[in-house]
C-alpha cells in the first residue's frame, strides 16, 4: 500500500462549494477508466438540486488528447459555467485545491489503490467513488459508493438520499496515522532493528 506525507493535507480552513477530481487526460482510454465522464454525468444532475446550484467542479491533470472528450460531456450538460480544467498544477497547488474542496470525484472503472481518494479524503473531502480496486479499501467505507455497475438514476437517487443526511467523519486520525509515510519508514526501521513493528492497527 502506498503512504502520503498526510500532515501537508490536513487542514481546518473552511471548504468552499467544489467538487475536485485528479486525473491525466493524455488521453480518452484514461479519462474513461477515471470515470470522469460518470462524475461530469453525476455532478450535471447535482446541480439541479437547489443545495448544489452554485457548486463548481474543478478538474485536475496534465492536459492532453483526453481534453476534447470532456469538453464536449461539459457541452452536453451545458456545464460550461461550472466546470473548470485547471491542468498539471505544482503539489502545493493540488493540496490547496483538495484542502478547499468538500466533495471529491473517483468513479474509476478500476484502481490499483486510489492515492488520489487518499489525499482528498486526508484533506478532509467527502469521497463520491466506485468501490473498484483499491477503492475497496476499509479506508473509504465510510464514504459515498456510487456502483457505476448499477442503474444510474437508481444510484443517483440513492446518492442524493445519502448526501442529504451525511454526516462524514470528524477524525480518521487512526487510518490516516497508518498511511503516513513518516510512520512507515520508523516500522520498517523498528522491523530491520528490533525484527517486529511498533505499530499496530486500532
Amino acid at each position: 500500500e502506498h503512504a502520503i506525507d498526510t500532515r501537508l493535507f490536513i487542514s481546518d480552513i473552511p471548504k468552499e462549494n467544489l467538487f475536485t477530481s485528479i486525473v491525466w487526460m493524455g488521453n480518452e482510454g484514461n479519462v474513461r477508466r477515471k470515470g470522469v465522464d460518470k462524475a461530469l454525468q453525476v455532478f450535471a444532475e447535482l446541480k439541479k438540486i437547489p443545495a448544489f446550484a452554485d457548486y463548481r467542479f474543478i478538474i485536475i491533470g496534465r492536459k492532453g488528447e483526453g481534453v476534447a472528450f470532456i469538453q464536449s460531456i461539459i457541452n452536453k450538460y451545458g456545464l460550461n459555467d461550472s466546470i473548470e480544467l485547471i491542468g498539471e498544477v505544482s503539489e502545493e497547488e493540488k493540496i490547496a485545491f483538495l484542502k478547499r474542496s468538500k466533495y471529491y470525484f473517483q468513479l474509476s472503472l478500476y484502481e490499483g489503490f486510489g492515492l488520489a481518494a487518499l489525499e482528498a479524503l486526508c484533506a478532509n473531502n467527502i469521497i463520491i467513488h466506485s468501490g473498484k480496486g483499491g477503492l475497496a479499501n476499509p479506508i473509504y467505507k465510510e464514504q459515498l459508493l456510487f456502483d457505476i455497475d448499477n442503474d444510474f438514476d437508481s444510484e443517483l437517487l440513492k446518492l442524493v438520499n445519502k448526501l442529504a443526511c451525511f454526516t462524514p467523519i470528524t477524525s480518521y486520525d487512526n487510518l490516516l496515522e497508518y498511511y503516513d509515510i513518516q510512520r512507515r519508514k520508523d516500522d520498517f526501521e523498528a522491523i530491520i532493528v528490533n525484527g517486529k513493528s511498533n505499530y499496530k492497527l486500532k
